[in-house]
C-alpha cells in the first residue's frame, strides 16, 4: 500500500479530498468526483529477469514503466480518471525526488488542477445572467438540443460543418456561405452532391420559411444546387440564432 507523507497529506486534506484505502489500493477522491489512485501490483520475475505485474489488468514489462515504479516487491502504478475513464499519470522529473515523491507530487497537480477547474466553473457559472455572444462560444450545437438538419452536417469536402457551433452560425449570417462560411454550400460538386441526397428537404424547407424557391432562371445546375443550398443553410442559420437569443441567453448580434 501506498502512503503520502504529512505535509502531503495536509495538501490534499486542504483541497477537501478523501483518502480510501482498499487493500493495495489508494484513492484520493476530490468532491467534484474526480480522482487519483496508486494501486500496488505484486510482480513475478521471469526467466530473462524481467519483472512482470499480476493481475486482470496489468501486463507490464519492468522494470521500466510508462506510469509507475518498481519496489522490491510491487510495481505502484499510478492513475487518473477523466472523460474516457482511468489514464496513466505521468510522474514528471523533480530535481531531488525519488521516484515515489515524483508520482505523489503528480498526484496532487492532478487533483490542484481538477480543483481549479471546478473553481474556473463556478466563476462562470457567476456570469450565466450575462447575454452570451455567439462568436464567444464554438461548443456544439447538439448541446443545446437544437437540430441541425443533414444538409448542414453534410460531409461535402473538408471544409464541410459536422458539427455546427454558435460560432459557425454567426459567420454564416454575417457574410453568407459565400463569404467561406460554409463552403460546401458554393462549391459546385458538393453542392450538386447534397442536392442529390437532401434535395427534397432543402427545397421543402426554403418554402416553408420564404413561401417560394429563389430564382435561378438561367443558372447552370451546379449555379442551381449553390444556390438552393447556400439558402437553406442561411435560413436555417438566422432560425438558430433566433432559438440561441430567446432560449438560451444569446444576445442578437
Amino acid at each position: 500500500m501506498f502512503q503520502f507523507n504529512a505535509t502531503q497529506c495536509a495538501t490534499i486534506s486542504n483541497l477537501g479530498a478523501e483518502i480510501e484505502i482498499d487493500g493495495s489500493r489508494t484513492t484520493l477522491v476530490l468532491p467534484s468526483g474526480h480522482q487519483v489512485r496508486v494501486t500496488a501490483v505484486a510482480t513475478t520475475e521471469d526467466s530473462n529477469g524481467f519483472h512482470w505485474a499480476t493481475g486482470e489488468t496489468y501486463g507490464y514489462n519492468f522494470p521500466q514503466g510508462v506510469n509507475g515504479y518498481q519496489t522490491k516487491t510491487a510495481f505502484l502504478v499510478f492513475e487518473d480518471s477523466g472523460p474516457l475513464g482511468w489514464l496513466p499519470l505521468i510522474g514528471a522529473p523533480v530535481e531531488g525526488a525519488t521516484d515515489a515523491e515524483r508520482f505523489a507530487l503528480a498526484a496532487i497537480a492532478s487533483l490542484e488542477a481538477a480543483a481549479q477547474n471546478v473553481d474556473d466553473d463556478d466563476d462562470d457559472d457567476d456570469d450565466d445572467d450575462e447575454p452570451r455572444s455567439l462568436w464567444d462560444d464554438e461548443s456544439d450545437l447538439y448541446d443545446f438540443g437544437i437540430d441541425v438538419p443533414a444538409f448542414v452536417t453534410f460531409e461535402g469536402s473538408p471544409g464541410g460543418i459536422f458539427s455546427p457551433s454558435p460560432y459557425d452560425v454567426a459567420t454564416i449570417i454575417q457574410g453568407g456561405c459565400a463569404s467561406g462560411a460554409w463552403m460546401p454550400a458554393v462549391t459546385y460538386h458538393t453542392a450538386l452532391r447534397n442536392m442529390t441526397e437532401n434535395g427534397d428537404e432543402i427545397l421543402q424547407y426554403i418554402e416553408d420559411s420564404d413561401g417560394a424557391l429563389p430564382d435561378v432562371t438561367g443558372q447552370s445546375w451546379g449555379n442551381m444546387a449553390c444556390t438552393y443550398v447556400s439558402t437553406a443553410v442561411e435560413i436555417w442559420a438566422c432560425r438558430v440564432a433566433s432559438e440561441l437569443h430567446n432560449n438560451h441567453g444569446f444576445r442578437e448580434e
